[in-house]
């Protein structure tokens, strides 16, 4: 199966290699009378060149178990710090957060202080659960080099870091 490059997103999570995609489909198991097939397609295809490799669907907004293809959630949350695991899995898929360090995806700024980001961190991945964070990276070349972050950002996430381990 041939599976596009534009619906691919790529990042490294827990040292294999994993996708994260747009939903093949409208279907999911919330929705029974649908076709969720298709997305077990796709994951097939992902998995086909690395067997390790992880895949997920993004059906919006919100942490939920979407698909039974998936392997992780998708997680994408605009307002993460109310959103804690009760565990590593939700229905059968690895607890996983996507959210944004800055005022909004690809933000270069900061939102949070580094305490509350160290206390969520710290709170969802005591669940075992997971958590990627977006930084905005700089796309001016007349403000330096592109795709370099802000100091403030970096050093978030090295206290993040530092924090967990």
């Amino acid at each position: 199966m041939r599976v596009s490059t534009h619906i691919l997103t790529f990042t490294l999570l827990a040292s294999a290699l994993a996708f994260f995609l747009p939903s093949a489909s409208s279907a999911s198991p919330h929705n029974p009378d649908t076709d969720w097939f298709k997305d077990a397609k796709y994951a097939a295809a992902v998995k086909h060149g690395n067997p390790h490799a992880i895949v997920t669907f993004n059906p919006g907004v919100r942490v939920i178990h979407y698909t039974g293809a998936e392997d992780y959630t998708a997680g994408e949350l605009n307002d993460p710090l109310e959103q804690i695991p009760v565990s590593r899995w939700l229905d059968g898929s690895q607890w996983h957060a996507l959210t944004f360090v800055g005022s909004s995806w690809c933000r270069r700024d900061t939102r949070y202080t580094t305490e509350q980001w160290v206390s969520w961190v710290r709170a969802v991945t005591g669940k075992e659960g997971v958590v990627t964070l977006d930084m905005g990276p700089n796309w001016d070349p007349k403000a330096g080099r592109i795709g370099s972050f802000i100091q403030a950002q970096i050093d978030q996430v090295i206290t993040i870091k530092a924090a967990i381990r």
